[in-house]
Order: C-alpha cells, then sequence, then structure tokens
C-alpha cells in the first residue's frame, strides 16, 4: 500500500504553515479526527444502510426511523451471525458476532439489509403491522439483495489492495450467501 496521502509529522507542519494555524491546533484536529476514523470500521455497509434508511423513511412517512448495528453483548454457541429486529415506527437493529471475520460479518449484515428493504416495501403496501412476522419466502430474497450489495461493494473495491472483506470472485459470493439459507445446504 502507498503512503501517498498518510498524513505525517512533515505534511502537519506544511499544513500549519500553509495556513497559518498553529501546528498544536492541526496535531489535535488530526488526533480528533483519527478517532473519527477509526470509528468507521464499527459501520458496516454503512452508506446502503442511510440509503435504505432514507428509503424506508420514503416508503413509510416514518421520518424518525433509523438502523443500528451493533455487536452482541454475548455470544452463544450455533447463534448465527447476525440477526435483525424491527421496533415498530423507531429503528431497525442489526446485532452481529463481531468474532466473525470481517467478510462474513459483512455478509451476514448485507443479508439483513435484505429484510429491512423487504420490509419496508411490505410496509408500503400493507401499512405498518406491528405484528408482522417474515414468512419464510424472506429468507432466500434477503440474501440475494445482499448479494447484490456485496457484489456491487467488491466492484467498487476490486483496483484496490486485497482485503479481508474482499472476495476473490463472484461464487464465492454467492456460496457465501446460499450458506445462510438453510435449505440450499
Amino acid at each position: 500500500m502507498s503512503d501517498e496521502f498518510v498524513i505525517t509529522s512533515e505534511r502537519k507542519d506544511i499544513i500549519a504553515n500553509d495556513f497559518g494555524i498553529p501546528i498544536n491546533s492541526v496535531e489535535n484536529l488530526f488526533q480528533n479526527f483519527v478517532k473519527l476514523r477509526d470509528q468507521i470500521k464499527d459501520h458496516y455497509l454503512a452508506h446502503i444502510s442511510r440509503v435504505l434508511e432514507t428509503y424506508f423513511k420514503e416508503k413509510t412517512g416514518n421520518r424518525e426511523f433509523f438502523i443500528e448495528c451493533k455487536p452482541f453483548r454475548v455470544i452463544t454457541p450455533g447463534l448465527r451471525g447476525a440477526v435483525s429486529y424491527y421496533h415498530p415506527l423507531h429503528r431497525f437493529t442489526i446485532n452481529y458476532n463481531n468474532n466473525l471475520p470481517e467478510r462474513e460479518r459483512r455478509i451476514n449484515i448485507a443479508h439483513e439489509l435484505g429484510h429491512l428493504y423487504l420490509f419496508a416495501n411490505y410496509c408500503a403496501e400493507k401499512g405498518i403491522d406491528k405484528s408482522f412476522k417474515y414468512e419464510r419466502t424472506t429468507e432466500p430474497l434477503s440474501s440475494i439483495f445482499g448479494l447484490y450489495i456485496i457484489s456491487d461493494k467488491n466492484n467498487f473495491y476490486e483496483n484496490l489492495a486485497a482485503s479481508d472483506r474482499n472476495h476473490n470472485n463472484w461464487q464465492e459470493i454467492l456460496d457465501d450467501f446460499k450458506k445462510l439459507c438453510p435449505s440450499m445446504n
């Protein structure tokens, strides 16, 4: 990986000089930025999540709705990689297994976002029903939607250096999503 864009001490000095700002202000601002940057890794598939938040708000008219992704508090053997909960008229929570490799976490979260997409369309057609339970058919559809998300992300990151989050090929993506559907195994 190239160091072309790394902010070094020398570059901080240049920034301070070029902008006429004391070096300690430049350094403090950089340290605060680093704290924010480090949190990015905890916001899996953040761009598609924000798009789906907006989509849900438009489909349902619920302007207060938001999505949150949080690791499981307790990891139980045999527990799925992620589960989601719709809190009526409030939020969609995705709990995920933080012990899984990065790629598997992303697969599971993308699958759960597929449930939200399907649910948003259900709400738009039927109105919000607090007793709604998913039919069995949403499992493969949620995986297919997740497959589209991950394929698109891999395409976006294709020219970047190899990463644990990326698949080597499309078949690997398909295989990972098929694992989430018990009827496909």
